[in-house]
């Protein structure tokens, strides 16, 4: 029999016990503390509550989250959402986690920070996707100070690992951009694809 690599992939997270949590990038991204949210206070105006960096996400990455909720409510398995902004520590020890973002999810950077393929910002417009074994190549960067119509590719990370922090299993769809989170989303949740 052959194995089906869309069904091994997904495996621990469709048979896990514990609802999958997706958490998805927001605006605030990597400016803020890991799951310090915003200052909710009683001089908060509506008006600054939903244009609070905080509460705002980018309609790629909600498209890309709604792929992975329609491939966890398609397989029985159950789920929540929160913005890495909203998400503890504590909640990723909870069960398997789905991380959407890079650069806007610090719970991303945290995870892959330490892996063979990493993220830098060496300055403050571009990004680059390291390989650790090849840490001279740029090959894979964005600068973002390029005007958007001329932006032709971008690159993402794709894995799935035991979070050694939480012991729980994690996926994660992280562009450089959202253009590429959004591809890594379609790669991850596409059969035929992967």
């Amino acid at each position: 029999e052959r194995r089906d690599p869309f069904e091994g992939f997904w495996r621990p997270i469709l048979s896990s016990r514990a609802p999958a949590l997706i958490c998805i990038g927001n605006v605030e991204g990597g400016l803020g503390s890991l799951g310090e949210g915003p200052n909710l206070s009683s001089t908060l105006s509506l008006v600054g509550f939903h244009n609070s960096p905080y509460e705002t996400v980018n309609v790629y990455d909600v498209s890309t989250m709604t792929k992975f909720a329609r491939l966890l409510e398609s397989r029985g398995q159950r789920f929540e959402f929160k913005s890495q902004s909203d998400a503890t520590f504590t909640d990723l020890q909870n069960g398997p986690a789905i991380l959407v973002g890079l650069q806007n999810n610090n719970w991303t950077e945290r995870l892959v920070s330490g892996l063979r393929f990493t993220v830098e910002h060496p300055n403050l417009t571009k990004v680059i996707i390291r390989d650790r074994k090849n840490p001279s190549s740029q090959d894979w960067s964005i600068d973002y100070a390029t005007p958007y119509l001329d932006v032709t590719r971008d690159y993402a990370l794709v894995l799935r690992m035991a979070d050694p922090k939480t012991q729980q299993t994690v996926v994660v769809a992280a562009g450089i951009t959202v253009f590429g989170t959004y591809a890594a989303g379609e790669f991850l949740t596409n059969k035929d694809e992967m």
